[in-house]
């Protein structure tokens, strides 16, 4: 016996050694070109041999062996160079050739995973830079495309507002004419626009503006008789007699009040004024009446523009006196013709307003870091930053980062299709250029170091990854060899201790075991399924919905319920021949509740419905649902009864009484318009499907022509009264009832209906059941009392019922119907 390990192919000579110290069981070992064969007998015997053990040389040594323990020897020596040897050659071989290849793999494996390792780390920095990028590039385009946009619609509703309200002076004095003997109502220029300051206000909201103003164009002629004029005129423009009676001023080098004379160096037009006559706010201008326009060369330039060419002008950038610190401002002029030819300007509008309001409270407030550079043909220069819905001055110059010259983005503040004219006009207006960059605060907002994070924590995953499968591989060549090894001594205690059938019909019969524990399985669920449940008792569509809706079943029959599983497959409906329906509905409700805040609104119809509920509890009717103001309400289901008309007709009166009770009560509180709402009721008998819809928000419905009579009884009856159909009427008269109806003159036009006659109830006639007065009069913490035992003891006999529910109901996997029938009673 002899086990064989390693080795290279056969070898054709050897030498065989029979050691006598060594134990059986040890293995045989071939090694070297001229491999040794070791194996395991008492006495040390040598062969030679060549080409296999065809003579046998044998040298005996310390008493030697015998002729027999020689002759198996050679056997035993034969059969293992005829059989093992070659085989464990070969075996080694193979086994070394295996490991190397793992031992390849292995290697390979690992290069792989730190090159994949690079290349998605690097792959990964680059798309997220490019990303991020991509997104800065983005983010910057939607910020410029929607300030430009903005800045233009703002800009349009100055002009627009400035040049509606100059032909609001066009077309109401374009018939007047001058008469110098008399200045009242003449014409141009003794012209004064009554309630100037609310005419304007609107305006301002709309353009963002700081001031609106108006001036007329005097000649030097005109201006005596003018200024006579504006002094007469001084109190409707809000103006003191003492600053009119100074006449048309300007302004000296050393900023002292001084006639204005009409006459500029270098001006267009000589012998002309254009003073502020009305002004708004006059409260913070209220110096700036009669000053002449013309006296300062920026707005001359834009005054002269307007009577020119005929269009609306901007001055250049202003520093308004009524700012301390930096802060570009502009003047929009618009000019006012005498009439419609539009020929001839004889004053204009003007808009004063600030660019930083322009500016501000376009962008969200996410985007920070936009600058905006103004400039304007006349040389000057401003720079904005703007941070959301905040615009900063950074100053007077350009100030934005060259680094971001690539991505300016340029277009003019046009005032307009006629800016075309005036650009062929040597650009004699003033033309403003807004030219826009982003920021290093604007791109940090997107440009983060997020790749460099990403590349490092995957790069970090990498690692980590790799050193999970190098010792796991080496946990995993350890377990093999533990596994194989095991495996060998198993195999070899199981071959030493069954035969092969033996132990084939082991490994059957624990397939069979398994097999048969699987079987068991089946039959317990099996066996599970047949149990009978209380749900089989209440299969009927007509049990299950009354179930539902009404608390009747017993604490046992409550807890099987929990139990059971309910077939959802199984609708929940019915049909109930006989039955009434109320439709109530708050006439004025609409116009009532749209000038009310939401909670005035529920507390109406919150504590009207409640009163509602806690009558229809006491006389036994079934409230379905509200929508909206609508009340719906029924008697004949899910409990059928004879008496469902003259119950209903009950409680409509009862809901009469009490709307009037609680709309009085509340308008004290929310406004005397509500006593002057009203219930309109109308009621309908016949055949209701009913049913529970069930799914996300299961509920409660009827169907039917009844539901759709009885909801034309309601809209086409009137306020403060009950109207019923015939079929009602016909069940009243039935039950002795004729006295509280009577009949409507005329019959009605009911949508799908056609024409019905149809009857009012007579609410004095019903007011003496007292079914009506429980829990109505007045109102009364007192009679709410008295009548809370009532309703409770009516609702099936049992005040415990309640607690029965909650005590049974548990979870809406329990019981469905339980549960949506406490939410009903409650």
């Amino acid at each position: 016996r002899a086990c064989v390990s390693g080795g290279l192919p056969p070898p054709q000579t050897g030498v065989l050694k029979i050691s006598p110290q060594a134990e059986m069981d040890d293995d045989v070992a071939i090694s070297g070109r001229d491999p040794k064969q070791v194996l395991k007998r008492k006495g040390l015997v040598t062969f030679n041999f060549k080409g296999g053990l065809g003579r046998r040389q044998t040298d005996m040594m310390k008493g030697g062996l015998s002729r027999r323990q020689s002759d198996v020897s050679r056997r035993s020596l034969q059969s293992v160079a005829s059989t093992t040897v070659p085989s464990a050659g070969y075996e080694g071989k193979g086994a070394y050739r295996e490991a190397r290849a793992v031992k390849c793999v292995r290697v390979l494996v690992v290069i792989l995973l730190i090159a994949a390792a690079a290349v998605v780390t690097s792959l990964t920095y680059h798309y997220v830079r490019q990303n991020e990028r991509n997104d800065f590039e983005h983010s910057y385009t939607e910020a410029v495309n929607r300030l430009i946009s903005v800045i233009r619609i703002r800009k349009d509703s100055m002009v627009a507002a400035t040049r509606s309200f100059s032909e609001v002076f066009t077309t109401q004095y374009r018939d007047s004419h001058y008469n110098s003997t008399a200045y009242s109502d003449q014409g141009w220029p003794f012209v004064t626009m009554p309630n100037f300051e609310k005419q304007v206000r609107g305006l301002m909201e709309i353009s963002k503006g700081r001031a609106f103003e108006f001036s007329p164009i005097i000649r030097e002629n005109d201006r005596l008789a003018w200024e006579m004029y504006a002094l007469d005129q001084a109190h409707v423009v809000n103006a003191s007699q003492e600053q009119i009676a100074e006449g048309i001023y300007m302004k000296s080098e050393d900023n002292s009040v001084v006639s204005a004379t009409g006459n500029y160096p270098g001006a267009r037009y000589q012998g002309l004024f254009s003073p502020v006559w009305q002004i708004e706010p006059t409260q913070t201008n209220s110096k700036a009446f009669l000053f002449d326009l013309r006296s300062q060369i920026d707005r001359r330039r834009a005054v002269d523009d307007m009577i020119q060419f005929k269009i609306p002008t901007l001055t250049s950038i202003l520093q308004l006196v009524q700012d301390a610190g930096i802060r570009p401002s502009a003047i929009l002029f618009s000019p006012v013709f005498r009439d419609l030819s539009r020929v001839e300007v004889v004053g204009s509008t003007l808009l004063v307003f600030n660019w930083d309001v322009v500016l501000e409270k376009i962008l969200p407030n996410n985007i920070r870091g936009v600058v905006v550079v103004m400039s304007t043909n006349t040389g000057q220069s401003f720079t904005f930053e703007i941070n959301g819905d905040d615009v900063s001055v950074l100053g007077e110059g350009d100030f934005h980062d060259t680094k971001y010259e690539k991505h300016e983005v340029t277009f003019h503040a046009s005032l307009g299709k006629e800016e075309s004219f005036v650009e062929n006009a040597n650009e004699s207006v003033v033309i403003y250029t807004l030219k826009v960059y982003p920021s290093a605060t604007f791109e940090s907002q997107h440009v983060t170091n997020a790749p460099g994070v990403y590349a490092a924590v995957i790069a970090s995953v990498f690692v980590i990854t790799s050193a999970a499968f190098l010792f796991y591989d080496h946990i995993g060549q350890n377990h093999r060899n533990f596994l194989v090894h095991a495996a060998t001594k198993a195999n070899t205690i199981i071959d030493s201790m069954f035969p092969e059938t033996v132990r084939d019909r082991l490994f059957q019969s624990h397939r069979d075991l398994h097999e048969q524990s699987n079987d068991t399985e089946k039959r317990i669920r099996a066996y599970r399924n047949k149990k009978t449940t209380f749900y089989e008792k209440v299969s009927k569509p007509a049990q299950k919905m009354k179930r539902f809706l009404l608390p009747g079943a017993t604490k046992e029959e409550m807890d099987e319920l929990s139990a059971a599983q309910i077939d959802l497959s199984s609708p929940i409906a019915d049909l109930f021949p006989e039955a009434t329906v109320m439709f109530a509905d708050i006439a004025g409700f609409t116009s009532w509740s749209s000038e009310r805040d939401p909670e005035d609104v529920f507390i109406l119809l919150e504590k009207l419905f409640k009163r509602f509920d806690e009558l229809a509890i006491e006389v036994g009717v079934f409230k379905i649902s509200t929508i909206g103001d609508c009340y719906l309400a029924a008697v004949g289901l899910p409990e059928e009864r004879d008496d469902h008309a003259e119950i209903m007709a009950i409680y409509a009166v009862g809901c009469q009484k009490i709307f009037d009770v609680v709309t009085e009560d509340l308008s004290r509180s929310l406004g005397p318009e509500t006593a002057r709402l009203s219930l309109r009721v109308g009621l309908h008998s016949g055949p209701v499907t009913a049913g529970v819809l069930r799914g996300l928000k299961p509920r409660f419905e009827v169907f039917g022509d009844t539901v759709n009579t009885a909801s034309r009884m309601e809209s086409t009856g009137e306020p403060k009264r009950i109207q019923v159909s015939q079929e009602t009427a016909k069940l009243l008269v039935e039950d002795c009832k004729e006295s509280w109806l009577e009949r409507r003159d005329g019959a009605v036009m009911a949508k799908g209906k056609g024409h019905l006659q149809t009857y009012w109830l007579i609410a004095e006639a019903i007011s003496g059941d007292t079914r009506v007065h429980c829990g109505l009069e007045g109102m009364s913490e007192q009679s709410m009392d008295a009548c809370e035992t009532g309703r409770v003891d009516a609702l099936h006999g049992s005040a415990g019922t309640v607690d029965a529910l909650h005590g049974s109901a548990g979870t809406l996997e329990e019981s469905e119907s339980v549960t949506i029938a406490m939410m009903r009673m409650h």
